[in-house]
């Protein structure tokens, strides 16, 4: 049998103490040794301007699914864990209908568990696959070293909030410090409903932070036209430990685009301790309307 605490709150569809799970809307649908299912009913709340899921969402659920079925090993209580390496493949849109994500551990080691999780609309159409790894233990401190990108703002930037139709990146609150052709810096304060169980920003916050990040890059290359269609075809990330209780800032530039794809480098840091927080890349690809 899997984790007693975790059978029993999937029973009552509850999650462990994760605010942002909840935030979000996710419910536990069932976990099994090594195994776990994550539903997410549709709701405006995690929709882009199309009613599209937001990209962002879909790389929180493929986060926490997988995370749960690394904590599910038939060894008692679940013990803690931090997503180290997420890899991220959007397959189709979800428009208007709930999703699910059912993970299952490919390699458990004795602190570092290797996940694969698919996410399919409820009428059945792949959403999204992603590859986790999974280092379970209390996070250790880490030194950056002396090459460790800088934090891209100061304590004293000013910041606008960023005016989106997407529903939930309204929701996250993303500040803008810049915007310039192939160039962002967002920023994400820091609030209690966007933490794991530990109190600090959750990755697949972190996650959201950067598929806005990215696709603003992107767009400000040539400039938004609401004519135009956009889709987040990959992310991938690798995190340090998350520093508690500080905002973190995402830079987010345009390394290349090619017939309308555009692969965006992104660099998070802590905003007041300017200490790395994950490093990775978005594709994404922008379709323009027909002149």
């Amino acid at each position: 049998m899997g984790s007693p605490t975790l059978h029993a709150m999937a029973d009552r569809h509850a999650f462990p103490p994760c605010p942002y799970a909840r935030f979000v809307g996710m419910e536990i649908a069932r976990v099994g040794d090594d195994y776990a299912c994550v539903r997410l009913p549709r709701s405006d709340d995690t929709a882009n301007r199309n009613g599209s899921l937001h990209g962002g969402v879909t790389a929180s659920l493929l986060d926490v699914a997988g995370m749960l079925a690394a904590q599910s090993a038939p060894a008692g209580t679940a013990p803690p864990g931090s997503t180290i390496d997420l890899a991220v493949h959007y397959l189709a849109p979800a428009i208007d209908e709930g999703v699910v994500a059912e993970s299952h551990v490919t390699r458990r080691g004795r602190e570092i568990v290797f996940v694969e999780t698919r996410v399919a609309s409820d009428a059945g159409t792949p959403i999204a696959r992603g590859v986790g790894v999974v280092r379970l233990g209390v996070p250790a401190e880490s030194d950056p070293p002396p090459s460790a990108p800088p934090c891209p703002i100061g304590p004293e930037t000013p910041l606008v909030p960023r005016q989106s139709g997407s529903a939930f990146t309204a929701r996250l609150g993303v500040f803008m410090a810049t915007v310039a052709p192939g160039h962002t810096v967002f920023v994400l304060p820091i609030r209690p409903e966007l933490c794991d169980a530990g109190g600090r920003l959750h990755e697949g916050a972190l996650a959201a932070l950067v598929d806005s990040a990215g696709g603003a890059a992107a767009w400000s290359v040539h400039g938004w036209d609401p004519r135009g269609r956009a889709a987040t075809i990959g992310m991938h990330l690798c995190f340090d430990r998350t520093p508690d209780d500080e905002d973190v800032v995402v830079e987010a530039r345009t390394t290349w685009r090619a017939a309308g794809v555009f692969l965006n480098t992104v660099t998070l840091t802590g905003r007041r301790s300017g200490r790395a927080v994950a490093t990775g890349s978005v594709t994404y690809r922008i379709v323009r309307p027909e002149p």
